[in-house]
């Protein structure tokens, strides 16, 4: 292969992994929640016997923001938020959180 021909793949943007990881991430989840889809009542979402959540230094909780969209999705099980400090965080969302046992 010459020179001119090959293009080195350019490497991911922080954005493009971030999306990446958080997929993978939802993909996971998804697959429990095919596991729940079998229990009896059927169960849209994954339930985890426990979920462990700690509070930032301004009250965020599992990297939930106010007014971030993972609050109100019903459709997404895992998205990216940003901090206020423009941090971008993978986290699921509240509807996993919510159908938690303890």
């Amino acid at each position: 292969m010459s020179a001119e021909t090959y293009q080195r793949p350019r490497p991911a943007t922080h954005t493009e992994q971030i999306s990446e990881a958080t997929r993978r991430y939802e993909e996971q989840i998804r697959e429990l929640s095919a596991l729940a889809a079998l229990e009896r009542p059927p169960r849209r979402v994954p339930v985890f016997d426990l979920v462990s959540l700690g509070v930032g230094p301004d009250g965020h909780t599992a990297s939930l923001f106010p007014h971030c969209a993972a609050l109100g999705d019903e459709r997404r099980l895992a998205m990216v938020t940003e901090a206020p400090d423009g941090m971008r965080r993978v986290t699921v969302t509240l509807q996993v959180i919510n159908a938690a046992r303890v």
